[in-house]
């Protein structure tokens, strides 16, 4: 009976899906066959179950259509990567060469992927932030593990990295990619050696009263409510996501006095010096123009000319503070805007 059940359902979600299948391919056709411009967004993705695929959407100017998965078996060099794409289009009814644009991120198969294909390739320019976020407040950090924790998926056909860190454009993101030198090397990211210390002090306060709900309660948001007539809790940041950092000491900050006071009732001698709430404030202070663009860039209706007005903002605020953090940023964002520019996007910089 559970077996009926099973297959009956299956045969459901078959016939569904091939009835939005039919939908999305004829909607796709007629707009090809009115002129209009076709783009597409796609990346590759991991699951739990240590399988690859490669996630397509397809874009006109006023919606996106998500085509599905394309399963990856061992590794994707680009001209393998063009083939899935080819594949996958076809069964909607659309021809790569009909495509006029395709945004990726800057692995550097994507950015061969783009000289193979005729469409205009645009790099995602979030991703260059991201990345140079990460070449100022992180450090690589090589943690070595035996060669026997690396599966043949890992690796490519010739026994080397996918990561081809050795090419153009650098793929820096937190995704742990494998690197041989003597061991198979995992690359993290730590804070950098200025930073991390005052950095792992807030955790340690924010864990502090996180993990009691006692000293939360009756410490800390007494002197909360009496100071913004509701409840606020602090916030712990996640590892490698400078977003959630921002978070973390932004809330921090808002709380200083109470958390001043609350450290004092509970006789802790983790109290932060000035210098040490001077450097806090300076990363937020940094950050907080960076997410906030990082926010407008993700919206659906940003286009390439609204792109540069919003870069420019963030080129600005870092400017008008001055400090060795902000230009840093400054600088690092500038170099990997600029891998990012094409003849249809350098419109800022020349």
């Amino acid at each position: 009976m559970f077996t009926e059940i099973c297959q009956h359902d299956k045969r459901l979600c078959h016939t569904i899906c091939g009835k939005g299948k039919k939908t999305i391919t004829k909607e796709l056709t007629e707009k090809v066959e009115k002129g209009q411009k076709i783009s597409l967004t796609f990346d590759e993705w991991t699951s739990l179950h240590n399988c690859r695929y490669m996630n397509i959407n397809v874009h006109d100017d006023s919606q996106f259509f998500n085509i599905g998965l394309s399963r990856v078996f061992g590794s994707m060099p680009a001209e393998k990567c063009v083939e899935l794409l080819e594949k996958k289009l076809l069964q909607f009814g659309l021809q790569i060469d009909k495509i006029f644009g395709m945004t990726t991120d800057g692995a550097p198969v994507m950015v061969k992927v783009g000289k193979l294909v005729e469409a205009e390739h645009q790099l995602c320019i979030v991703h260059g932030i991201q990345l140079a976020v990460i070449d100022v407040l992180y450090k690589k950090v090589k943690k070595v593990c035996s060669a026997s924790d690396v599966t043949h998926e890992e690796q490519d056909d010739d026994g080397g990295s996918d990561s081809e860190e050795d090419e153009e454009y650098e793929e820096d993101e937190e995704d742990d990619g494998f690197e041989v030198i003597i061991e198979t090397a995992e690359t993290e990211f730590d804070l950098q050696d200025d930073i991390q210390p005052v950095v792992l002090k807030v955790r340690k306060v924010v864990n502090l009263f996180r993990r009691s709900p006692v000293q939360n309660d009756k410490v800390l948001q007494k002197y909360v409510l009496e100071e913004f007539c509701k409840n606020l809790s602090l916030i712990k940041d996640t590892k490698a996501r400078w977003n959630s950092l921002f978070d973390m000491i932004d809330r921090l900050l808002a709380l200083k006095n109470c958390v001043r006071k609350a450290m004092i009732d509970i006789n802790s001698n983790d109290q932060f010096t000035d210098d040490e709430m001077a450097l806090l404030t300076q990363v937020r202070d940094a950050l907080h123009p960076i997410k906030l663009t990082v926010k407008k860039l993700c919206s659906r209706n940003t286009d390439l000319y609204s792109a540069d007005i919003a870069l420019k903002f963030i080129l600005d605020e870092l400017s008008s503070q001055n400090t060795v953090l902000s230009n840093a940023l400054k600088d690092s964002l500038i170099a990997r805007i600029k891998q990012r520019r094409t003849d249809n996007s350098n419109i800022f910089f020349t």
